[in-house]
């Protein structure tokens, strides 16, 4: 699931897609559907200019409780998605940090 715009769903398909997954973008714009969302996913990626920060902190303590994997990423970019998806699926950081050691490809 990613909270954002269904504009940006291309882009992010064939992100999700290279990990086997089916991209589903859900606009939250309140706590109480935050919680009602956060339970039907495995993996929630939260799109930092697309949430307000209250209903992101909202949806992380309820996808903390349910132990749904989740992260943000800072842009709607692929890179800064497969960040997002690589520290939710490792059960990282929720935001990113310069001490994580992302795998790359030599």
């Amino acid at each position: 699931m990613f909270t954002a715009d269904d504009s940006i769903m291309s882009n992010l398909e064939k992100v999700v897609e290279a990990h086997n997954g089916k991209p589903n973008v859900v606009t939250l714009k309140s706590g109480a559907v935050a919680k009602n969302q956060t339970q039907k996913y495995d993996i929630i990626i939260l799109m930092q200019s697309y949430i307000k920060h209250s209903v992101s902190q909202n949806a992380i303590a309820e996808a903390k409780a349910d132990s749904t994997k989740i992260a943000m990423a800072q842009t709607a970019g692929q890179l800064s998605v497969e960040k997002a998806l690589y520290r939710a699926n490792n059960g990282l950081n929720v935001v990113d940090s310069p001490v994580v050691d992302y795998p790359t490809i030599a």
